[in-house]
């Protein structure tokens, strides 16, 4: 299992990415965004994923979500057959800030 940092306390009063979180061959994951402050922030979340690092960066087909008074959100993911993933946040209105946490996680089997 590796955890990652996607964002610290960042702005979320303009659109901004997060760092990319590598997948390397692991397939299953889950990504977490929490918002503070006034708690009106509104926009889009989405997933963006590249196979590798000399591609562009594409969303993920279903993974936007729209943020209405800074909801937080989580996907959970079993099928990421990419490389590096992120998270974009696209900004609409508001202030606040947004912090952002991934886990990557193998596929295994127990014996019993």
């Amino acid at each position: 299992m590796k955890h990652f940092k996607l964002f610290n306390a960042t702005d979320a009063g303009s659109s901004v990415n997060s760092v990319a979180m590598p997948l390397g061959d692991l397939n299953r994951y889950s990504i977490e965004v929490e918002f503070a402050g006034a708690g009106n922030l509104n926009g889009t979340l989405s997933l963006e994923a590249k196979i590798n690092e000399a591609s562009s960066w594409k969303t993920i087909t279903g993974s936007s979500q729209a943020v209405v008074n800074s909801a937080n959100h989580l996907w959970s993911v079993s099928d990421g057959e990419y490389d590096l993933v992120r998270v974009a946040w696209s900004y609409t209105s508001g202030t606040g800030s947004m912090s952002s946490y991934g886990i990557v996680k193998e596929n295994r089997t127990k014996e019993g």
